[in-house]
């Protein structure tokens, strides 16, 4: 099983400079923060462009699409999408006329298109499962280069170079950036051996490759890594092989079939990610709990490409595909939707109504890092209308003691809030009541101190504990008291939020093509209605306002480090926020 041992141990070593969004794999599941997650996902594999070619990286990579993508990944609660880095290899990676990988410089645009990409993801937070090869690179008619990666695979010091000259210096690029969640060293690898136009090439060799290739991400690399084999009878040994192939009809992707072909103990996969379609006539992971389909659920197993859309007649809505797929033990679905949308496999509004659905019923699997276990008032400045005595200021309430309390004057009514220093999606108020406790009382949030917003009432309690679950973006958190249930005042020993920081979350943000470091810069609402209070800037500092195609909207002076900006007349959706060289996104509601 994967380096979860070695992950542990990165993450004890190193938690300060990782970003609570870092995928890793804990036993068969996959888990971002301590917390389960599925992938609801979709196959992006390339841009679009007339001809539909499979080449873009290096080639005529497109920021505006690709941000129009991700942003309705992202409204459509989509949280990985795998895209195809080499496509049919006549542009990346850099092979010469000898089949040998030369390395690309370290401002190379290969990189540069990565970077925007990963960019890209940060800002909207939407995983990318890059997938390095296909079998296309060594289809004849498909590639410009086939022969040489055919002599590549199947040449021990070819290889070399790959991992020495490409595959390494990726991984080592990214290693810290949780947006990439992990890898696909592969699209269907079986056809270079099974089919006469790719060569019909020695699975041996293949399989010799990949191994490498597995071994040198889990030796440089804590990312989880895996192979999209292209039909289940590759992946399991419950099916036989329905079309004769005798490479066919066992699980070759096991620790110990990888380490056959390459003696390693690094050469093994973290997850699987077969394929399947329903032209495969082996019944499919809607109906079959993983234990059934794979044979084995030691790993956890993303269904990594299906058809993008309803079956009626085989397993119904696609949203009743992705729901029983996570409720028979698999780990994410991949739907397809090339560029496209032209080869009868899928499409966009196929796929987006499943990947809504599953999110309405299962939202903390879609995003477990907005679901917090950390009490983010702990330690926060408190503000009370009033204190009993010295013995029970309104800061005794976030001390996380659960003795010391704070207790208010014997009137009504009464109050206490706290200031979280920074937005934060609030998804649960916890309440820990003093005998002396409130009969009604509100929870009431707000972005600036001034306008409240109630998100929760109790017209007749009986005290002791409340906890409650919302899902709201605030600063300050309020309890708001105007009857008590006792003669005393309002006492509480504990008031406790969870909830995860809005604007904190990537360290580079896209404006235009280019990455800007984002730093204390603050915007007060976000998201914002009416006005947003800009702070947080040196003072005389210009300030720029750019949509999400890199267009300048509008722009400002700040004379003393801050500005309120009316943007109730702006249309609704992301801007980014720059003064100096400090970006933050910005959302208009």
């Amino acid at each position: 099983m994967k380096k979860n041992l070695l992950v542990l141990c990165v993450f004890i070593l190193s938690w300060s400079t990782l970003s609570s969004q870092h995928v890793y794999v804990e036993g068969n599941k996959f888990q971002v923060n301590g917390n389960d997650i599925f992938f609801n996902a979709i196959s992006g594999p390339w841009q679009w462009r007339a001809d539909c070619d499979i080449n873009f990286m290096r080639r005529n990579f497109d920021w505006s699409y690709w941000n129009q993508e991700f942003q309705r990944y992202a409204d459509n609660n989509i949280n990985l999408v795998r895209i195809w880095l080499h496509g049919s290899g006549n542009f990346s990676p850099a092979i010469n006329t000898n089949s040998y990988v030369d390395a690309y410089g370290p401002s190379d645009q290969f990189w540069q298109d990565m970077d925007a990409l990963v960019a890209l993801a940060a800002t909207y937070e939407v995983y990318i499962m890059p997938t390095f090869w296909s079998f296309d690179m060594v289809k004849e008619g498909m590639s410009t280069y086939y022969q040489r990666y055919r002599t590549l695979i199947q040449d021990d010091n070819r290889m070399g170079s790959y991992l020495n000259n490409f595959l390494i210096p990726f991984l080592n690029r990214y290693e810290n950036n949780p947006w990439i969640m992990g890898y696909d060293l592969v699209n269907e690898p079986e056809h270079m051996w099974r089919d006469a136009d790719c060569g019909y090439l020695n699975q041996y060799w293949v399989m010799r490759f990949f191994a490498r290739c597995a071994a040198a991400v889990n030796q440089h690399s804590s990312k989880p890594v895996t192979i999209g084999s292209m039909w289940i009878v590759y992946n399991s040994p419950n099916f036989g092989s329905p079309d004769g192939d005798p490479q066919a009809g066992w699980n070759r992707y096991t620790d110990a079939s990888m380490r056959s072909y390459f003696d390693s103990p690094y050469a093994y996969l973290d997850f699987y990610s077969p394929h399947w379609y329903q032209w495969q006539n082996t019944s499919g992971p809607y109906e079959r709990m993983v234990q059934q389909w794979l044979g084995t659920n030691d790993k956890p197993v993303i269904i990594g490409e299906t058809y993008g859309g309803d079956l009626p007649q085989v397993y119904g809505s696609l949203t009743n595909y992705y729901i029983q797929s996570y409720l028979n033990g698999y780990d994410g679905v991949i739907g397809w939707k090339n560029a496209c949308q032209n080869d009868g496999y899928g499409t966009w509004n196929g796929i987006s109504p499943a990947t809504n659905a599953f999110y309405n019923a299962y939202p903390n699997l879609v995003y477990p890092w907005r679901n917090s276990n950390e009490n983010v008032a702990y330690g926060k400045p408190a503000f009370a209308s009033s204190v009993e005595s010295t013995a029970h200021s309104a800061s005794y309430a976030f001390d996380g003691d659960g003795v010391s309390r704070w207790s208010s004057a014997y009137t009504d009514p009464q109050w206490i809030y706290v200031d979280l220093q920074q937005m934060y999606q609030i998804n649960r108020v916890r309440l820990d009541w003093e005998a002396a406790y409130a009969r009604q009382f509100q929870i009431q949030v707000s972005s600036d101190n001034q306008t409240w917003s109630t998100v929760y009432s109790n017209y007749n309690h009986l005290g002791g504990e409340t906890d409650v679950t919302m899902d709201v973006a605030a600063r300050y958190v309020k309890m708001y008291g105007w009857q008590r249930a006792t003669q005393w005042g309002y006492s509480l020993y504990e008031f406790e939020v969870y909830g995860n920081a809005l604007g904190g979350g990537p360290q580079f943000v896209t404006v235009g093509q280019e990455m800007v470091k984002s730093e204390a810069l603050s915007l007060v609402p976000n998201p914002a209605n009416y006005e947003v209070l800009i702070s947080g800037m040196e003072e005389a500092a210009g300030v720029k306002v750019f949509d999400v195609l890199g267009v300048v909207v509008a722009e400002f002076k700040s004379q003393s480090g801050s500005l309120v900006v009316d943007v109730s007349a702006w249309p609704a959706g992301v801007y980014f926020v720059q003064a100096g060289g400090v970006v933050k996104k910005l959302m208009v509601n």
